[in-house]
Order: C-alpha cells, then sequence, then structure tokens
C-alpha cells in the first residue's frame, strides 16, 4: 500500500508540474536592465543623441533606477568595451537600479517597452544581467532545409504566416532580414540562338558593362571607410531601368548574304537588339546571406513568446500546426529552438542522475554486505521528487 501510494502521488505531482509547462531558464531579477536603441537607416548622429538622451532622462526619472549610462555602440561586446562597431544609429544603455526597489527588473523593462512602444524608433528593454536566449536559443525556432533558394524563400514565408497564428507567438521573424534587391535575368536560349548568341555570351558582356568601375582607393570619414570609385566617361552607364533597354549588337542572318554586283562577296549586315527581347527580366529580391548546414542550404523561421505563455506549451502547439505543412520532396522542416534545447538537456540529466542512482546503490551494497537492503533506502527518492513538484505547483513556478 505504502509503495502504490508513493507511486501515485509520484504520477500526479509529475503530472501537474509538467502540464504548467518547462523552460530553459526561468527569469530572475536583477539589479541591472540593458536597453538597446536602434534608429532608423539613415538617421543622423545628432538624431541618434537627442533620441539616447530623452530615454536616459525619462527612465532616470523611474524611482527604481538609480543610474543610467550610455555607449554609442550595440551589442553585448559593448558593455565590456570590446565592440568595434562604429554605428551612428545604435546605442546601449545600461540602468543600475536600487536594490530596495518594490518592482521586479523585468516589470520595469516591461514599463520601458511599452512607453516607446509607438516610436520611430526601436527601444528594448531587458530586465537580466544577461541574455538567456544566448545559451539555449530563444521561443519557437523552425529551420527549412533545401537546395533552391527561391523556393526556401517561399517556404519561409508560408511557415512564417503560419507560425503566427498560434497561440502564444507574438512576433515572427521569416529569416529574410535586410534582402537584397535582385535583377532576374532569365535568357531565352532560342531566341539567343537565332541572333547568333549564347547564353554565355549575353552574360558576360553584361557583366563586363556593370563592372567597368574600379576602386582607385579610399578615404575615411567619421569612423567609415568609403571607396573611389573610377568610370571611364565615354561609356553609358548601365542602370536597373536601362539595362532592359541595352542592345547587342549582331549578324542580321535574314539579310541577303549573296554577291554584290562584280563579282565581290557582300558584307554581312549588322543589327541591334535590345536584351530584353531575348530575355525575361525582373525584379526580385534574394538574402543577403546564405546559412548551411551539413552543406545543405537552410532559413531560420522563428517566433518569440508572448508574456504569459509558456515554451514548452508553446512549441508542443507549434509542432502540432506543423503536422500537416506541405513540404515539397528535398525539402525538410526541423523544430529548434529553446524546446529542443530544454529536451536535450532533460536527457542528459536522465542519464546522469540513472548513472548517478547505480553509483549510489553500489556504495550502499558494498556497505550493507546485500543486494536487497538497498532497495529500503532507494525507494525513498521517489518522495524527492514528489515533494519538489508539490512546491512549484503550490509556488505556481514552471519546471525548468
Amino acid at each position: 500500500l505504502a509503495i502504490i501510494v508513493e507511486v501515485a502521488a509520484l504520477l500526479l505531482s509529475g503530472y501537474g508540474a509538467v502540464s504548467k509547462g518547462v523552460s530553459y531558464m526561468p527569469e530572475m531579477d536583477s539589479t541591472q536592465i540593458s536597453i538597446s536603441l536602434e534608429m532608423p537607416d539613415g538617421a543622423k548622429l545628432e538624431d541618434t543623441v537627442a533620441m539616447s538622451e530623452s530615454i536616459i532622462e525619462k527612465v532616470g526619472a523611474m524611482k527604481e533606477v538609480e543610474t543610467v549610462g550610455a555607449m554609442l555602440s550595440s551589442g553585448t561586446a559593448a558593455m565590456f568595451g570590446m565592440s568595434t562597431d562604429a554605428s551612428t544609429t545604435r546605442v546601449s544603455m545600461y540602468a543600475i537600479l536600487h536594490e530596495d526597489k518594490e518592482r521586479t527588473s523585468q516589470e520595469i523593462a516591461a514599463e520601458i517597452n511599452d512607453m516607446y512602444a509607438d516610436a520611430d524608433c526601436t527601444v528594448t528593454a531587458s530586465g537580466s544581467d544577461m541574455d538567456m536566449s544566448a545559451l539555449g536559443g530563444s521561443g519557437v525556432t523552425l529551420n527549412i532545409t533545401g537546395n533552391d533558394i527561391e523556393k526556401l524563400q517561399e517556404l519561409a514565408s508560408k511557415a512564417a504566416e503560419k507560425l503566427s497564428q498560434v497561440e502564444g507567438i507574438s512576433e515572427v521573424d521569416d529569416g529574410m532580414d535586410n534582402p537584397s534587391p535582385e535583377l532576374k535575368i532569365t535568357v531565352n536560349k532560342e531566341k539567343a540562338m537565332l541572333n547568333g548568341l549564347t547564353v554565355a555570351q549575353i552574360y558576360a558582356e553584361i557583366a563586363q558593362n556593370i563592372s567597368s568601375a574600379s576602386t582607385a582607393t579610399s578615404i575615411t570619414s567619421d569612423g567609415k571607410d568609403f571607396d573611389i570609385i573610377v568610370e571611364d566617361g565615354a561609356d553609358d552607364e548601365i542602370t536597373r531601368d536601362s539595362i532592359r533597354n541595352y542592345e547587342f549588337t549582331v549578324t542580321d542572318r535574314s539579310a541577303d548574304s549573296g554577291m554584290a554586283l562584280g563579282g565581290e562577296a557582300k558584307e554581312p549586315e549588322k543589327k541591334k537588339i535590345k536584351l530584353s527581347e531575348m530575355a525575361e527580366i525582373e525584379d526580385t529580391f534574394t538574402l543577403s546571406a546564405i546559412s548551411r548546414e551539413n552543406h545543405k542550404r537552410y532559413i531560420s523561421v522563428s517566433g518569440t513568446i508572448a508574456e504569459g505563455y509558456n515554451v514548452g506549451l508553446v512549441s508542443n502547439d507549434a509542432e502540432k500546426a506543423f503536422s500537416d505543412f506541405d513540404v515539397p520532396d528535398g525539402y525538410e522542416i526541423k523544430f529548434a529552438g529553446e524546446n529542443e534545447t530544454i529536451m536535450d538537456a532533460m536527457k542528459q540529466l536522465g542519464l546522469m542522475l540513472a548513472l548517478a542512482i547505480l553509483l549510489i546503490y553500489l556504495i550502499m551494497v558494498a556497505q550493507f554486505q546485500s543486494l536487497k537492503s538497498p532497495f529500503i533506502v532507494m525507494f525513498t527518492m521517489p518522495l524527492a521528487f514528489t515533494g519538489g513538484f508539490i512546491a512549484l505547483i503550490l509556488t505556481d513556478k514552471e519546471l525548468s
């Protein structure tokens, strides 16, 4: 009866604790808040400084804040003076809090985020001493692997839209930050051959003309390097608009190439043909960087967890939502992020726990000179887990 009650209590308390969800690292209160400011592209240094001074003034006026500092840089390295980022649009700040503060650092950081939610710039405040997401990945992340970049972008866009519909997901990133504009030229081989050209010849001539400019030297101003470009003024500059009307000089094979009067060979006639007549030209976007894992290209689609939701429960809902997601042959979707880190950590902890129990059992076998007597002591271990699970339930804390 005692063993049955013990096992039942363990199972019920374990289910109750796990049903609240799991997390990799719990939120911890801190005496410091990290604040990052990112101005829109093209913002001047004076605008960045004025905005940062405004934030310092407002944050410094909060009763829990003791000191506020700012550095014209970005990233964690800036906090230790190791950043080489000379950006004039990013500022890293910190706020030291009073030790006898009434609110937690997370609550104060949330108020700062709400304060600048509608601002033209991006202000992000964090209430922890360090970003725990750097240890295990933040939120829900899924990696889409495959070979064709355009197909990966299409799948990433669809996956991001589906992930945004999962309850508990706040912000979704489709993995295509700052895509680079691209002019895609698809040459019609048959039309090119009729004009005596090959695909390679067309690409080579275009490449030669658009890369005619060369860098002679560079100068440095305000911490930034600028290249000095030398161009041939005799050639017309090719732009995204004019490239469609770029003309190739080809031999007119439709003209009469027979003998001229007097028996002399007739010179073949030349004609101009536009690139748009032999190729399809369209404006597209491509990735600014290509990520690879095991020699396969992939795009990461991620979503942050909304306030009040648990990453483990939301990740389970996301995996269910993607169970019927249509993935073409040769492509694969694999979940990553914080939940997968939690599962890996639990697996490693389970193996270490089993090894520890075995070693303790062997030690007691040597002490008691018996294989059965140590079990009397070992059967008390489930009670320790039961007490821990019940404590989590009573204090409304998630397993981490």
